[in-house]
């Protein structure tokens, strides 16, 4: 899982510190995000051939402009504002406080930018 955003506002965020606990609980957990490539590694060695791998912009947040992608916006600020506090918690198995302290200033940044 990588987030990132267009204006360079996730480096040093809200986000970023949560990506990094989120990434540390799985491994914690010895759980693997799985990447493009290794989705295309897994359908490749059941049989299936010239398998492509497409990345696109996923936006957090109602922040676009284009009406498509303000929709998949919207969607996806209710599917990570559900989960937030639950995924590192669960993977890890652990209640960590300061993601908590996190969560409202990872909302801020997803309705702003993300």
């Amino acid at each position: 899982m990588e987030f990132n955003c267009d204006d360079s506002t996730y480096t040093g965020s809200a986000l970023e510190t949560y990506g990094n606990e989120f990434q540390r609980s799985m491994e914690i957990a010895k759980l693997v995000l799985p990447t493009g490539d290794m989705l295309k590694k897994f359908v490749m060695d059941v049989g299936f051939v010239d398998v492509e791998v497409h990345y696109f912009k996923q936006p957090l947040g109602t922040w676009p402009k284009d009406p498509n992608m303000k929709k998949i916006g919207q969607i996806m600020e209710v599917v990570i504002g559900t989960g937030l506090e639950v995924y590192p918690h669960t993977a890890a198995r652990t209640t960590p406080i300061r993601l908590s302290r996190l969560i409202p200033a990872i909302e801020t940044s997803i309705a702003k930018h993300c």
